[in-house]
C-alpha cells in the first residue's frame, strides 16, 4: 500500500480513472461493486502507483555578503544527487566553513554532497588574520544642498571605496 497518495512525490492511478499528484485516489470495491462488474464483465482492470523522483530544496547564503558569495551547482535536486556548493571570498577574507542551522557541516570548498532532505547552507568567512579594515563614515556638510554616500562601510586595506555626492 502507499499511503499519503499524492503528497510525497507519488500518487495512484487506475485503467478506469487517472489519477495526478496533487489529488489523492480513491478506488474502493463494494459488493454492489462486484454484483456490476460481473454483470458487465468488467475485467482486466487494474490499479497501480505512480512514483516519481523527490525533489528537494538547495538554499545557500553568505554569512556577509561584504565578504563573500556563494554558488550552488543546483537549486533543486533529485534525491540522491549530488550538489556542489562553492564559496568565493571577497579579497582581504578567507572562507571558514559551511553550517546548517548554526552548525558546521564541512570546511571543505567547493563542498559537495548527496542531497536527502530541503537544505539551508551557509557559507561562513572572516577577515585574513593580519588584514587591516577601515571604517567608512561619509556625511554632507550641508544636507539641504545635497547627499554623500559610500559604496562601502568599512573595506580591507588596499581595496577601493566609491563615494558619492549628490546635490539637491
Amino acid at each position: 500500500s502507499v499511503s499519503d497518495a499524492g503528497s510525497s512525490g507519488y500518487y495512484w492511478t487506475s485503467s478506469l480513472s487517472t489519477g495526478d499528484s496533487s489529488n489523492a485516489y480513491y478506488f474502493s470495491f463494494s459488493s454492489y461493486d462486484l454484483a456490476l462488474f460481473e454483470y458487465y464483465r468488467y475485467y482486466g482492470h487494474s490499479v497501480r502507483a505512480v512514483f516519481t523522483d523527490l525533489l528537494y530544496s538547495v538554499s545557500v547564503s553568505s554569512s556577509d555578503e561584504v565578504m563573500g558569495s556563494v554558488t550552488a551547482s543546483a537549486t533543486e535536486v533529485v534525491e540522491g544527487e549530488t550538489v556542489t556548493l562553492t564559496a568565493t571570498p571577497n579579497e582581504g577574507y578567507e572562507f571558514v566553513n559551511w553550517t546548517v542551522e548554526g552548525e558546521e557541516v564541512s570546511t571543505e570548498n567547493p563542498y559537495s554532497f548527496s542531497i536527502t532532505q530541503d537544505i539551508e547552507v551557509v557559507a561562513n568567512f572572516q577577515i585574513i588574520p593580519g588584514t587591516q579594515v577601515f571604517n567608512i563614515t561619509v556625511a554632507s556638510s550641508n544636507e539641504t544642498m545635497g547627499s554623500v554616500e559610500a559604496s562601502k562601510s568599512e573595506v580591507v586595506d588596499g581595496n577601493t571605496v566609491t563615494l558619492t555626492a549628490t546635490a539637491n
